[in-house]
C-alpha cells in the first residue's frame, strides 16, 4: 500500500469503492471507519471479513444497474452475431468484397442460455425473448428451478451449454463460480456458440482458454465487458482476434444508472452516520448492537 493511500486512508470515516479492491490492510489503516459503500451491485473486490469484524456496514447497490447492464449484454450479443467488428473492419481497410466471406446469425429464433437468474439475467431474458430466442437458465447461487419465470426453462449447468446458442453469464463471483467456465466445460458446449460475460472475468477460467476455445472452434464467437485481470494484457492474442468484441468493462456504465447509484449510496450512508439503519448492508451482523463483533 502506497504511502499517499495510507494518508488519505488514516483520517477517512467513509470510503467509496468504485472498480479499487479494498484489502484488509487498507481498511485497517483506516481506524475511524464507519462505513464502507461499493457502486454496483457487486462486492466481490472488498475483504467483507475485515469489514466485519471491524464492524463496519458495507453497503451495496442492487438493481440500480440492472436496465443498463441487460442492454448493454443484448448490444455485446448482436455486435457478436452480427460480427460487427469484422464488418468495419473490411470497411475500415477497403476489403469491400470480403463481406460476403462474414456469415452473421440471426438471434431469433436462437437458444439463449443465462447463467445467473438474478436481476440483471432476467431482464436479459425479458429483452431477448423480444428478439423471438428460446432462454434457458441455470443459477449456480440460489433459485431453485419452481423459481424461474415461466417463459424461461431452467436446466443444469451442462445441459445449458450443450443447447445453447449463445451463452450468457450474470451470476456472482464466489468461490463456486470461480473458474466454472473451463475447458472441460467449454468442449461440452455445442459447436460454435458465443459466449458473452458481464458478470466477473474470473468466472472464466483464464483469457487463454477462450482463446483456445475460438481456435478450435468450440466457441464461434466472444463477447466480453470484463477480463480475469483488469485491465486486460493489451497485448494478449484473444484481444486481437476478429471474433472478440471487448469493452472495458464499462458496458453498464450510463449517467442514469450513475445517477441512481450514488444516490442510494448517500442515503445509505447517511443513515449510517446517523445511527440508523440503511438497506443493502452485506454484513448486517454490524449493525446489531448486540453483536459480539469487535468494536
Amino acid at each position: 500500500m502506497a504511502g499517499v493511500e495510507a494518508a488519505a486512508l488514516r483520517d477517512a470515516q467513509v470510503l467509496l469503492v468504485r472498480g479499487t479492491p479494498l484489502s484488509a490492510a487498507m481498511i485497517d489503516a483506516a481506524p475511524g471507519l464507519r462505513v464502507i459503500a461499493r457502486t454496483g451491485a457487486g462486492y466481490d473486490g472488498v475483504d467483507i471479513a475485515a469489514a466485519t469484524e471491524r464492524r463496519i456496514p458495507v453497503l451495496y447497490a442492487p438493481g440500480a444497474g440492472t436496465v443498463p447492464l441487460a442492454e448493454g449484454t443484448i448490444a455485446l450479443m448482436l455486435a457478436a452475431a452480427k460480427r460487427l467488428t469484422e464488418l468495419s473492419a473490411i470497411v475500415r481497410t477497403g476489403s469491400w468484397a470480403a463481406r460476403y466471406e462474414v456469415e452473421a446469425i440471426d438471434l431469433h429464433g436462437a437458444t439463449l442460455g443465462i447463467i445467473g437468474l438474478g436481476s440483471i439475467g432476467q431482464e436479459v431474458a425479458r429483452l431477448a425473448q423480444a428478439f423471438g430466442m428460446i432462454v434457458l437458465a441455470c443459477d449456480p447461487a440460489f433459485v431453485r428451478a419452481d423459481e424461474a419465470p415461466r417463459s424461461i426453462e431452467p436446466v443444469s449447468l451442462d445441459e445449458l451449454t450443450s443447447r445453447a446458442d449463445v451463452i450468457s453469464l450474470h451470476c456472482a463471483l464466489t468461490e463456486r463460480t470461480r473458474g466454472m467456465i473451463d475447458r472441460d466445460l467449454l468442449r461440452g458446449a455445442k459447436r460454435g456458440a458465443m459466449l458473452v460475460n458481464v458478470a466477473r472475468g474470473a468466472i472464466v477460467q483464464s483469457d487463454d482458454v477462450l482463446l483456445q476455445a475460438l481456435r478450435e472452434g468450440w466457441l464461434s464467437a466472444v463477447a466480453l465487458d470484463v477480463f480475469t485481470h483488469e485491465p486486460p494484457d493489451p497485448a494478449h492474442p484473444l484481444l486481437s482476434h476478429p471474433r472478440v468484441v471487448c469493452t472495458p468493462h464499462a458496458v453498464g456504465l450510463t449517467q442514469r444508472w450513475s445517477a441512481r447509484v450514488f444516490d442510494l449510496l448517500a442515503e445509505g450512508v447517511t443513515r449510517v452516520l446517523r445511527g440508523e439503519r440503511p438497506s443493502h448492508v452485506v454484513n448486517p451482523e454490524t449493525l446489531d448492537p448486540a453483536s459480539t463483533l469487535r468494536r
